[in-house]
């Protein structure tokens, strides 16, 4: 087989779902998109694969845009008449009031904010997203701030996705109260009939070394016991960041590092008393010596 070199080349990416090349090259001529590799037309219209990975749930468009240049002339470069260039008119205006004055364009614009802040991953911003529009939907939204529902719907996708944020890492980013996100929350859960996701203990283990700088045999040590208690059946009930902190600072004392009951309960988002009754908790089904 020949094949022919295509003029004026542009690359582009993406792969070739028959030799799996990443090299693909569009023909100026033709605007095929074609591997450079074993010579396969992927596809006839360039432009459409080219859409197809820009294609996201956090984009208030969700990535398929319009775009509406030159409404002087038609497809055949003819000049329109009067009539149909002030209809082409009303349309570009209509089409840009609907973008400017999209509720979405609005909140998703916050969630981006977000995901820079908190760090998010895309993942979680794509989840975020799929959950508030699914929450759109169901009409979940009407009556109730658009904003306090993006944060439940990003709690819950950092629930899932068990990204380790906290309500209370997402409340100070919002400044929302904790009684209004808890309450969206718990609505979520209802009317989309899904289970509150589990967080991980060992991941709440880890985030709370990192925050308070103990060295890897601490957080080492407290993991290992965690798993212990995981494994026993001692974690049912318990909530995660308690008892992660009750193991890292029992792991701090065991080798001999300095960290206050204060430091560990300020890192873990809890109170001291929760810290000291998650410690009594622990003592005796572990073998870490206060």
């Amino acid at each position: 087989m020949v094949v022919l070199e295509p003029i004026g080349r542009t690359m582009k990416t993406g792969h070739c779902y028959v030799c799996h090349g990443t090299k693909l090259i569009t023909d100026s001529h033709s605007c095929e998109l074609i591997c450079a590799n074993c010579g396969l037309v992927i596809s006839d219209r360039a432009e459409d694969y080219e859409g197809t990975e820009n294609v996201s749930n956090s984009r208030y468009d969700m990535g398929l845009y319009t775009t509406m240049q030159d409404i002087t002339r038609d497809a055949n470069g003819h000049i329109l008449n009067i009539i149909t260039r002030s209809k082409m008119n009303r349309l570009k205006r209509l089409d840009t009031s609907t973008k400017n004055g999209s509720n979405l364009k609005d909140v998703f614009d916050h969630l981006d904010n977000l995901k820079h802040v908190l760090s998010l991953s895309d993942a979680v911003v794509e989840k975020t997203a799929y959950i508030y529009r699914k929450a759109r939907h169901r009409s979940l939204i009407r009556g109730r701030s658009r904003f306090s529902m993006l944060a439940a719907c990003l709690y819950l996708a950092c629930r899932e996705l068990q990204t380790g944020r906290t309500m209370k890492d997402i409340i100070q980013v919002t400044n929302l109260k904790k009684k209004d996100l808890s309450r969206d929350y718990r609505l979520l859960l209802f009317e989309l009939d899904l289970r509150s996701p589990v967080i991980d203990p060992l991941k709440c283990v880890a985030k709370i070394a990192n925050i308070t700088c103990v060295s890897e045999r601490s957080k080492r040590e407290a993991i290992d016991v965690m798993n212990n208690i995981i494994r026993l059946g001692m974690a049912t009930g318990k909530h995660p960041m308690g008892l992660a902190a009750s193991l890292v600072y029992l792991s701090c004392n065991k080798t001999g590092e300095s960290r206050t009951q204060a430091q560990i309960a300020e890192a873990a988002g809890i109170t001291e008393m929760t810290l000291r009754n998650r410690i009594k908790d622990i003592k005796g089904i572990s073998h870490i010596d206060s």
